[in-house]
């Protein structure tokens, strides 16, 4: 049996529906199996186990956010407006699939699994290296003072999300107003590693 891509991407789809909406642990396989109008055992023909679908649902939102970061940046008149755009595009991920976002930044725990795991650590190195292009080319223009552009990269991103964390321990249920002071205390952060940049 041949795998048809337009038939996992809908099990992609309907998983990232339930996941968002009741959380993974209270989503099973045989909900996402109904979704989709297929049984529990042809759904383990596309994802053989519920870590593996996971893992497939937390690429896809994380691919779609850094093209969405990706093509902010290209459109960024400098340094400043491309890092708000990556916190408004971190913001909108949270808003959008706070329980899956949520289950990522916590993927280290016993709870989750090392496929997740792996795709966390791939949105990190790829938001590393965006920032890190980023600030060279700040370097480049004139517009930042010379820095260790690898070093100062991995140092606001640690900082960002080590508030994402704070703010998401502890809190099961989406909150619409914790997003959003998340959003501008980031934003603060930015504002004073970036007049502490600029040239």
């Amino acid at each position: 049996m041949k795998i048809a891509p337009q038939k996992q991407e809908h099990i992609i789809a309907a998983a990232i529906r339930r996941f968002a909406h009741f959380g993974i642990q209270k989503t099973t396989l045989t909900e996402i199996a109904d979704d989709v109008a297929i049984s529990k055992q042809a759904l383990f023909y596309y994802f053989p186990d519920k870590p593996s679908l996971i893992a497939a649902v937390e690429e896809k939102i994380v691919g779609e956010y850094i093209t969405r970061v990706e093509r902010g940046f290209a459109q960024s008149g400098n340094v400043e407006e491309a890092l708000v755009n990556l916190l408004e595009q971190r913001k909108r991920l949270l808003e959008q699939y706070y329980m899956l976002v949520a289950a990522l930044i916590n993927s280290g725990s016993a709870a989750q699994n090392r496929n997740m795991e792996d795709v966390k650590k791939k949105m990190q190195a790829k938001e590393w290296t965006l920032v890190t292009v980023l600030l060279q080319r700040g370097m480049e223009a004139g517009e930042l003072k010379a820095l260790d552009a690898a070093k100062t990269s991995a140092l606001l991103l640690e900082t960002l999300s080590a508030f994402a964390q704070c703010a998401i321990e502890g809190v099961s249920i989406p909150d619409p107003k914790m997003c959003g002071r998340l959003f501008l205390k980031q934003k603060e952060v930015l504002h004073l590693f970036y007049n502490g940049l600029k040239s």
